[in-house]
């Protein structure tokens, strides 16, 4: 399955485009949603899940970064997978071969336009286009861009569960800091370029962040991997199997839809089907996803 098209959508006046780069479309939803009985969906729910496969027996998982055109700057919100890396503890990353760039070019927008990249954590396709390999050495894609992201992720490296993942740090983050373009949001969150506000989302990874824009009294709100598909707007106490802290990733998503749900926000988390956008209604039932 492939998405090859960027497609946008204007927020006040902020012009905002998907970037595609692929879609991972291989696993089951009790897979994805540990403790998921799938025989509980209705026809409904399946269909929102598998992206009007009705009867499909996966949940597709687009990975998509998001272009923002704003105020006369260009940022770009997390990065994809990226190319030509080695990813040995997932197969599903390795070694890719993707024309991203040229899908950003038909955006209108080349490398050396970047003005900024704003990474809301540090997973395997979030942060693999933050590199691209130039003779043997990783080189940023972004030759002039601020690559902003949280300081906290930074620590799961260190930690036991990181150490097999030290391939990220050294191939997609330490580049970048080593050519004097990184920089770090503290704990609590911050606000960059006077533009974005990042603010702690817990759950997925301990460092999470989401990051919101304000144009014309709407909120763009990129909220990453708080959620990885709409079956969970309806039923937001499911946590996927990505989540290294399911309870909190309840807590976090819960927090998230209730804000959504009563403003004038759209939400544009980083794997959603379709258009990948949408508003969050209240009904009688909880919340409901309205795409857009």
């Amino acid at each position: 399955m492939t998405e090859t098209i960027p497609t946008s959508l204007t927020l006040g006046s902020a012009r905002i485009t998907r970037i595609p780069e692929f879609v991972l479309d291989v696993m089951a939803p009790e897979r994805l949603f540990p403790g998921l009985d799938p025989a509980s969906l209705s026809d409904a729910e399946r269909k929102l899940m598998t992206g009007a496969k009705p009867d499909s027996n996966t949940v597709p998982l687009p990975v998509h970064p998001w272009l923002v055109e704003w105020d006369g700057r260009v940022i770009l919100i997390d990065t994809g997978a990226g190319n030509g890396k080695s990813r040995p503890f997932s197969k599903f990353f390795e070694n890719l071969d993707n024309p991203f760039l040229e899908r950003l070019a038909l955006a209108g927008i080349r490398p050396e336009d970047v003005d900024c990249v704003l990474l809301t954590h540090l997973h395997v396709d979030h942060i693999g286009w933050n590199t691209r390999l130039e003779g043997a050495a990783w080189v940023p894609t972004f030759p002039r861009a601020r690559y902003v992201f949280p300081a906290t992720e930074m620590a799961f490296f260190e930690t036991e569960a990181g150490r097999p993942r030290r391939a990220l740090l050294e191939d997609s983050i330490l580049p970048i800091i080593a050519a004097g373009q990184g920089e770090t949001i503290p704990p609590e969150g911050g606000t960059v370029e006077g533009l974005f506000s990042f603010a702690p989302a817990p759950g997925h990874t301990a460092g999470q962040m989401t990051i919101s824009l304000t144009s014309e009294g709407q909120e763009a709100l990129f909220c990453a991997d708080a959620l990885h598909n709409p079956i969970q707007v309806g039923r937001p106490d499911l946590s996927s199997v990505f989540c290294v802290d399911p309870a909190t990733a309840v807590t976090t998503r819960r927090r998230l839809l209730d804000y959504a749900a009563d403003r004038p926000v759209t939400l544009l988390p980083s794997h959603f089907p379709g258009s990948g956008a949408g508003r969050v209604a209240r009904g009688a039932e909880g919340f409901i996803w309205q795409p857009v």
